[in-house]
């Protein structure tokens, strides 16, 4: 089941030995997301139940791999953007929850 939700952006700016720092590009992403399939999971590398789904219709919107999308508290890395130019346009994003120690 897919939810209509809004992530804050957010941008790989350093790297420090094996840390990234991230800033807030300022910029939000409205779409539907939902929890990807067992076998997308799988396939992806991700595994069950970190690997999640994202459509936007917000064709403009600039976001690339690396990226990391905020929710409250929930974070999400992204995988990889797909763009379809073609009607209706829209952008599908594979992402990977981060989960926090």
């Amino acid at each position: 089941m897919f939810n209509l939700t809004s992530f804050k952006i957010y941008r790989p700016t350093t790297t420090t030995g094996n840390k990234v720092a991230y800033a807030d590009t300022g910029r939000t992403v409205s779409g539907r997301f939902g929890p990807e399939d067992t076998e997308f999971g799988a396939i992806s590398g991700m595994g069950y139940g970190k690997s999640y789904r994202f459509f936007s219709m917000d064709t403009g919107v600039d976001l690339k791999e690396a990226d990391s999308l905020v929710l409250g508290t929930d974070e999400y890395r992204v995988k990889g953007v797909q763009t379809f130019p073609h009607p209706p346009r829209h952008i599908e994003v594979s992402l990977e929850k981060i989960i926090k120690q």
